[in-house]
């Protein structure tokens, strides 16, 4: 018997819109198994031999099913923008798309549709000689005007519509009985509206609520943990978790295999270049004053979660003394270009995040010479708005030159206000885009939430990620960080690096000032975080770090 609803499971246009079927099967195999799978996707995606299976009972029941929890799968319910990582068996419907991997991988969509054989029978089955008299098509649009005229005024709308009519144009609206009438019903459905917000509220906030319940509970038996024995034994996870007094911390690196590697690739890095960060561990300099002062104003920052705030202070933490608000490094694209202020950020991230910056170009080679010729420098500038979607102001304007990397390059810059440098600034568009209420990262307080918001920091530099738009193309809320960026090739490699870089930093330079033979008072430099406390904890780590 022909079903009447056949499967077809169809890739996303960005993917091809290869489409795959029609499936009256029980069970559709997707993997990088040619023989065993009947969507065969290459290996080199990340896919699993048996990746995704999609089962059908019934004519529309259907049933998403991944081969094993680790395989990536993520579902977008009719067309969701936020997709929801599947690990068990989960139902789905006609028009929900999955996506293998990453949310970023391969994205398939399904659909039931008639069946084409159902189909054909139907169209060639039925009778093929109309009346030799058929009626005129006037007769049929007269008729069906009639009718639909004559249902209109017998139907209660309609009805309801003439006597609000007379209502009006008669005066009686205007009777004291019936305002008083009015604003009664007016008052009701005020009241009744306002309750129903705050019922929705209610729920939203017991929702909230009960996930920070739950990750309490997972925060104690990690602390239980991290206090019961020898800190010999604890993991890199765990070591982070007691250095930074984050238990957050060092869950979010248990659970991500992908960040917890580069982290400690980033801190064995800091510890071979300790002298770099001298100008920290020191805490005599004025950069190291500027650094403390930044400290100072995020950690008071209550928009913030402290999680969140204790990885801030350390986007300033670079490993270079700087003596100006211009230096250079490699952006996401694999540029060189010019960043600039306390935290150093490119242009491209500053527009990002919606603040107020001007363009600034890196040149490398006779800058001086570049600087004096309006044709190149324009040039120069020109290629930092495109790269970020701006462009130029179109009046007159002066430029100026900061030399960076010792004199051997200079960052080209449209004189005028630039935000970048304005430690009010800064932290406002932090707290916007970072803070408790921030969107496309977990809520505050999750282990995952610190991290993530690091993690969207550094992804505002990338060309298809804009924070000023609804959707911004990337979303940290529901998975891990390194699945996430899995999906965005080199670009995500390089997010995922400063990410790690960040919380090595967090760990590493206060781990530095504690080894370190001539301490100072370096309060203001780490805060409450006492570096003289942890030595024995360092160093365990600094041998775990060096001798994997």
């Amino acid at each position: 018997m022909i079903p009447d609803l056949t499967l077809y499971l169809r890739l996303t246009a960005e993917f091809g819109g290869t489409e795959f079927g029609p499936y009256d099967e029980v069970e559709i195999v997707l993997g990088s198994d040619p023989d065993t799978t009947r969507i065969y996707l290459r290996p080199e995606l990340g896919i699993l031999p048996q990746h995704v299976r999609v089962f059908r009972q019934g004519q529309d029941n259907l049933i998403l099913a991944p081969s094993e929890r680790t395989a990536g799968v993520y579902l977008f319910r009719g067309g969701a923008e936020r997709p929801t990582q599947v690990t068990t068996p989960t139902a789905i419907q006609s028009g929900d798309q999955f996506a293998l991997v990453s949310p970023g991988g391969p994205r398939f969509e399904v659909e039931l549709a008639p069946h084409p054989e159902r189909t054909a029978s139907r169209t060639d089955g039925g009778p093929k000689n109309f009346a030799k008299r058929a009626p005129k098509w006037s007769a049929f649009t007269a008729e069906g005007r009639r009718q639909l005229f004559t249902t209109l005024l017998v139907t209660g709308p309609a009805q309801i519509a003439q006597r609000v009519y007379t209502f009006v144009t008669s005066g009686a609206i205007f009777m004291p009985r019936n305002i008083f009438l009015g604003l009664a019903i007016a008052g009701g459905w005020i009241f009744g509206g306002v309750q129903g917000c705050n019922n929705r509220k209610t729920k939203a906030d017991l929702v909230v609520k009960n996930t920070r319940v739950e990750n309490c509970e997972r925060e104690l038996t990690y602390a239980e943990k991290l206090t019961g024995g020898d800190s010999r034994d604890l993991s890199v996870a765990e070591l982070v978790a007691v250095l930074s007094g984050s238990i957050n911390l060092g869950q979010a690196l248990e659970s991500d295999d992908e960040l917890r590697t580069m982290v400690k690739k980033k801190s064995k890095t800091a510890f071979a270049n300790k002298q770099r960060f001298r100008w920290l561990t020191k805490g005599k300099s004025a950069s190291a004053g500027r650094f403390a002062d930044w400290r100072e104003r995020i950690t008071s920052e209550e928009s913030i979660d402290e999680d969140t705030r204790n990885l801030l202070v350390w986007l300033a933490g670079t490993p270079a003394k700087r003596n100006s608000d211009f230096s250079d490094t490699t952006d996401s694209e694999g540029d060189d270009v010019c960043v600039r202020g306390t935290i150093q950020m490119t242009y491209r991230q500053a527009i990002s995040m919606g603040m107020d910056a001007q363009p600034d170009a890196l040149v490398t080679k006779n800058y001086q010479a570049t600087a004096e010729d309006k044709t190149k420098r324009e040039k120069a500038l020109d290629q930092t708005v495109a790269a970020a979607g701006t462009m130029l102001p179109e009046d007159n304007f002066e430029t100026d030159v900061d030399p960076v990397s010792q004199g051997r390059a200079g960052c080209i810059y449209v004189q005028g206000s630039d935000e970048r440098t304005s430690s009010a600034a800064l932290l406002s568009a932090l707290t916007q885009h970072l803070g408790d209420s921030a969107a496309a990262v977990p809520i505050a307080g999750d282990p995952m939430g610190s991290v993530a918001r690091i993690a969207k920091y550094w992804a505002s530099d990338l060309t298809r990620v804009d924070y000023r738009d609804a959707n911004i193309a990337i979303d940290f809320e529901n998975s891990q960080v390194g699945d996430v960026l899995d999906g965005y090739d080199q670009r995500g490699d390089w997010v995922l690096e400063r990410t790690a870089d960040t919380i090595a930093r967090s760990v590493v330079v206060p781990c530095l000032a504690a080894l370190d033979k001539n301490k100072g008072d370096l309060g203001p430099i780490f805060g409450e975080r006492d570096p003289n406390e942890i030595g024995v904890n360092c160093l365990i780590f600094k041998h775990i770090i060096e001798n994997p």
